[in-house]
This record gives C-alpha cells, structure tokens and sequence, in this order.
C-alpha cells in the first residue's frame, strides 16, 4: 500500500512490481485526475540504490524531451523515498517481442531510428542511459516511441568524461544488452548506448538476442568475443552493415553519433516504402495481417538485395579461455561478482542434448559454435601427449558433464582415465545440459596428480518458477521460456533481475540474489 502521505495526494490503482526495497505504483493524482506512475524505496540500509533513485530524478529533471518520460515529484518523507513520473499509455518493447517474436524490419528500423534521435538528444545534454533495452522502451498507441528508466544514467563532469559511479567489481546494467567496455569496467561514453541499441535493434529484426547464454559467464563471454554469423543471408547488406557497425566490439569502431545513426536509416526506409518521420503503426495487427506484411516486405528486401553486395563477415578465432581464479586441489567456485577487468572470454559452450553424443560430434558442435568450420575429414580434437614433464587429472562431477580441456572434448563423466596436462596453466570448462556451462583454471607442477571432484548442484543455484495464469519468463533480459517450466533454471551465484510478460497483463518484475546451492521458488500471480 502506498504510505499516507501520497496516499493523501494519489489513488493507487494497481501494484506493478515489487522488490524487497522498493515498489512501483499505477495511480491517480487526485487534484489533476491524471494517471502517473509512483515509485517508493524504504531507504532505511538501502544507500546505494537511494543515489539510485535521487540520480533517475535529478537526471529525469534535465530532460525536458517528448521522447523521455516525465518526472512531476521527487522526494523523502519518514523512511519513504519517492518518485512520480508520467505514466505512459503503451507497451514495452518487450511486451512486443513477446506477442510476435519480431517486427518487420520497416517498423523495427522506424523504431531504431526514433530511439535514435532520442537518444542524440539526451547524449547532447551530457547524459549516458547505460540500460538501453526493450523492458525500458514503451511504445504508445499513437505509435510515438518513450525511453524510461535512467535509474542507471550518468551525468557528463565539465565536458571531461562520464562519472563513473559503479562500484570496483560490479556490474551496472543488463549483460546481454551491455557494451564489452561496460561489462569490462572500463570508460564509457555514448558509445556504450549505441552498443546496446544495436542489441534491441538485432533483436527486433531477428526475434532472438544476440548474447543469449545459459549463465551470466556464458553472455559475458559472448558479449566480449562472439560476433552475430549467418543472419545477414536475411537481409540486405544496408540493413547487416547499419546493425554491425552498431555491435562492433571496439567504441571507436562503431557510429560517431546516434544522428549518424538516424541518418543511415533514412534512405534504408525510403527503399523500403516507409516515410522517415517516426513509427506510425499502432503495433495491434493481427498475427496474419503480421505475416503478410512480412511476406510483402520480403519482396522489397529482395528488390533491395539486387542493388546492394552482401558484405560477408568471416569467422574469425576468439582470444582464448579466461582465467576466473586459481585453484589449489579442489576446484572453486568462480566469484558471483565479476571483476572490473577482464581477461579475454570465449563463447559459451551450449551443452549436448544427448548424454550419449560421440566425441568426434561433439567436438565438431564445439567448433562450429565457436564461429569456425572444421575441413573435410579432419578431426579437430588434438591428442593429449604424454611426456616427462606431464601431470595429470583425476576428475570425478556429480550428476556428469562433458569435459573440456583447454578448449579440447576430452570425455564425458565418470572417467575411469587419468587426464595427461602438458601445461602448468590448465582452462577446465564443464557443460552438463541441465546446469549449463562452469569452468575454471587449475595450476599444475610438473609430474603432480590432482584428484579434483566438483559437485555441480552445490556450485550453482537454481530458480522454481510458476506464474498464473501464465508468463513468459526473462532473466537479466534473456528469455528462459514459458510457464509451466516444468524444471529448475540453473544459473551461477548473484543477483539476478526475473522479468514476468503475459500480453494481457502488465509486467512483473522482481530482483533476486541467488546463492549458492540454493534452489529458490518464485511464484507471481498476475491480476487486472
């Protein structure tokens, strides 16, 4: 319930979401019987997410742009703080995907372009967003395209560079929409937002995110070293090359400006039929007025095809595995919060569907996963040597997993083998279909023997979801499937952000630490 001192000032009408600090509120301003959008923290512990919510107001202040949601209060009574911001008659982005998987690539570039002149705005006024992705654009019925949440922006310091008010070894942001220098604790500038943009942009066009992975480790492996293959055989080369340019891993490679980015647009909607003015379509058809459309649009980008060369992008090999910390004779647990630095991450492994997978197959899966194409007839797993200075493993994992040795199949548990290791620095990386990917790296001597046993279940942590009537479940902005489940969603120790969507209802949000061994049931009710 709303305290009493805005309870004096706001008929509360629907509880949105709730955390454990604070409470998101749809209400009626009573003198104005406008509808706004009320959040309240208990700050009593909870300074860090109070600068949180004093920085979203202050930052919201300074925003006087019709594409950025409207702040109309800011304040702290008793153990209460407070925002009410302008409530905007929509849905999300997010709610979109979930209703038609994509858009069409004339309402998704529409789209990009909008947020993309918003978001020149903002970035002249000094401000960085730092959490651009689909749960935080709304698209209104008129089809007018609004940014929220700057609970994460960051205000320009005398034209020197942004502050950086992230705290050493944590990360700020949703991984699977971040930039590599943001998940890396690095400087970051507008850049970082037209990253993330590229992301929404992709995952309009294609319907999937780019960075999906079975574990945190897993997207900021793949945020830092996978590039997207294979989809720009979808679309024209104006199109791949516009949302290429955004993803490229280096700053200084991407776009100099968001305008630079609307610009490219223009001409690219043009070719496509649609006037360059903004979205116009409500986003209501239906599914099959969807798939004509699409259908129609497909002959357009084949028109378009014939004007433009594909620009083929060539796989190319990632930096190898990262060091996430020493073990001594027992294998540890990678740390829940990631460092500010980073060495080199590869892509997560995706884990075998069938326990019972040949080694020459599953290493051709490893292969091609990381972007490379084995030649004919060659088998890509190189023999482990044994020679004078070899040491060796002896691996046991409850329940199982596939093994890998830097980089290399090397079997499946239990093993009845001892492993030869030619290196004093050794990658281990663990796939079992049902916990996902964990991985580490064992320091060897010459001629040691190292009995190392790792129980999967007590490294990872797991959530038990159920939604009514139904949803469809996001977990730090990677789709997890719809409920029922049926299964424990395993995921690596932290602090984790569970998203509820049903397109009749408004979305569920909760944050949530995830501890080891711990399986946690969450169970949400969505109601009118």
């Amino acid at each position: 319930m709303l305290p009493n001192f805005l309870a004096n000032k706001y008929e509360p009408v629907k509880l949105l979401s709730q955390t454990h600090f604070s409470s998101v509120y749809l209400a009626v301003q009573k003198s104005l019987a406008r509808k706004v959008i009320i959040k309240t923290l208990l700050t009593k512990d909870t300074d860090k997410i109070y600068r949180r919510f004093e920085r979203e107001a202050r930052v919201l202040a300074q925003l006087d742009d019709p594409g950025v949601v409207k702040i109309y209060d800011f304040g702290k009574e008793q153990d209460t703080t407070f925002i009410v911001s302008e409530f905007v008659e929509g849905k999300s982005l997010a709610e979109i995907l979930a209703e038609n998987k994509r858009l069409t690539p004339k309402k998704a570039l529409a789209i990009i372009k909008d947020l993309a002149l918003i978001l020149a705005r903002v970035h002249r006024k000094g401000i960085l967003h730092r959490d651009i992705k689909p749960s935080n654009i709304i698209i209104k019925e008129d089809g007018q395209v609004k940014l929220i949440d700057f609970g994460l922006a960051q205000a320009q310091l005398n034209g020197e560079g942004l502050q950086n008010i992230t705290l050493a070894g944590e990360i700020i942001g949703t991984p699977a929409y971040m930039s590599p220098e943001q998940i890396q604790g690095k400087a970051i500038d507008f850049r970082s937002d037209i990253f993330s943009l590229g992301v929404v942009a992709y995952e309009l066009l294609t319907g999937e995110n780019p960075f999906v992975a079975e574990s945190l480790t897993g997207v900021l492996n793949k945020v830092l070293n996978y590039k997207p293959m294979g989809w720009e055989k979808s679309f024209p080369a104006p199109i791949t090359n516009l949302v290429t340019k955004m993803l490229e891993k280096k700053p200084e490679k991407r776009f100099g400006s968001c305008e630079e980015i609307a610009n490219e647009i223009s001409p690219i909607l043009s070719a496509l039929g649609e006037k360059s003015g903004g979205v116009k379509s409500k986003l209501k058809a239906h599914k099959k007025r969807f798939r004509l459309e699409f259908i129609v649009t497909g002959l357009f980008l084949i028109i378009l095809t014939l004007l433009f060369s594909f620009r083929v992008i060539r796989p190319r090999r990632t930096a190898k595995d990262t060091i996430l910390g020493p073990i001594g004779e027992t294998a540890q647990t990678p740390p829940a919060r990631i460092k500010s630095r980073f060495a080199p991450l590869t892509p997560s492994v995706q884990a075998p569907s069938s326990k019972q997978r040949s080694a020459e197959e599953l290493t051709t899966n490893f292969t091609r996963l990381e972007g490379l194409t084995p030649k004919e007839g060659q088998n890509q797993k190189a023999p482990l040597r044994e020679g004078k200075d070899t040491s060796f493993l002896k691996l046991n994992v409850d329940p199982w997993a596939d093994v890998y040795l830097n980089g290399e199949f090397v079997g499946q548990t239990p093993m009845a083998k001892l492993l030869p290791v030619n290196q004093a620095v050794t990658n281990l990386r663990l796939v079992n279909s049902e916990f996902g990917v964990w991985e580490t790296i064992i320091n060897q001597k010459p001629n040691e023997t190292l009995n190392i046993f790792i129980n999967l279940a007590e490294r990872f942590g797991g959530f038990l979801i159920s939604a009514e009537p139904w949803a469809k479940v996001y977990i730090n902005g990677v789709e997890k499937g719809t409920t029922p489940l049926g299964k424990v969603i395993y995921l690596l120790p932290g602090e984790y952000e569970l998203q509820f969507l049903n397109p009749n209802f408004s979305p569920i949000t909760e944050t949530i630490l995830l501890k080891p061994g711990e399986i946690k049931k969450k169970s949400v009710k969505f109601e009118k």
